[in-house]
């Protein structure tokens, strides 16, 4: 947090969060690299020296705007709002449908997460333990989910990063890269977030999802080999 904003009022406030999704605009439309004081400004519609009176430089916003679009990905008890805690299709999904919807309404500032975060260690760090930290408690609760399996901790977490990481590399060139072979196809956030959600329960659970809270990917729980 920049000195400034420990003494704005109220109207300072407004600026800055002008400035702010000003930059979130910008960010749609460039690489973070690419993005000088002038584009934000103009995008505000406020005068360049405006920026000054909030932030030191265009890295201190974007490093502001990263850490509240990283922050958000936290709140658990919000993201898992109204979902019973023996409910793992409904807690996996609700997740998932957060990840989606972040990629999907935020590209561009997806986008700087990761390139910043390619020369940034300390983005890079925090990102990543933002990243276990959602799959954590899972790994966690695996002894008592499979009472009877014979796996070590680090191999839990073995299983349980890799099926989360197919999941956003997915979303990755879907969303932010536009992989060709995939964009061609068009998928509506709550279709992917149910497929992405379905596909991760069936694979850590062996089993399928509950067959009766599919509206999309409902097809997956087709798909078993016949014993010969």
């Amino acid at each position: 947090m920049t000195k400034q904003a420990t003494s704005l009022g109220q109207k300072g406030e407004a600026a800055k969060a002008k400035l702010k999704t000003a930059a979130r605009i910008v960010l749609e439309r460039r690489n973070f690299h690419q993005i000088k004081i002038a584009d934000v400004t103009g995008e505000a519609g406020v005068a360049t020296g405006l920026f000054y009176r909030y932030f030191k430089d265009m890295n201190e916003l974007l490093h502001e705007l990263v850490e509240e679009f990283v922050a958000r990905f936290e709140a658990t008890e919000q993201i898992e709002a109204g979902v019973e805690k023996g409910d793992w299709f409904g807690r996996i999904h609700a997740h998932t449908h957060f990840i989606v919807s972040a990629y999907a309404g935020q590209p561009g500032l997806m986008r700087c997460v990761y390139d910043m975060a390619g020369s940034d260690r300390e983005l890079r760090d925090r990102w990543h333990d933002v990243q276990l930290g959602q799959l954590h408690p899972l790994v966690e609760l695996m002894p008592r989910i499979f009472p009877a399996g014979e796996t070590t901790a680090a191999q839990n977490e073995l299983m349980v990063s890799a099926l989360g990481s197919i999941g956003e590399g997915f979303l990755r060139e879907y969303f932010v890269n536009r992989d060709e072979a995939l964009t061609r196809h068009d998928y509506s956030e709550d279709e992917l977030s149910e497929w992405l959600a379905s596909l991760f329960y069936r694979a850590l659970f062996g089993e399928d999802p509950p067959v009766e809270r599919l509206n999309y990917s409902g097809p997956v729980t087709t798909l078993h080999r016949e014993n010969k």
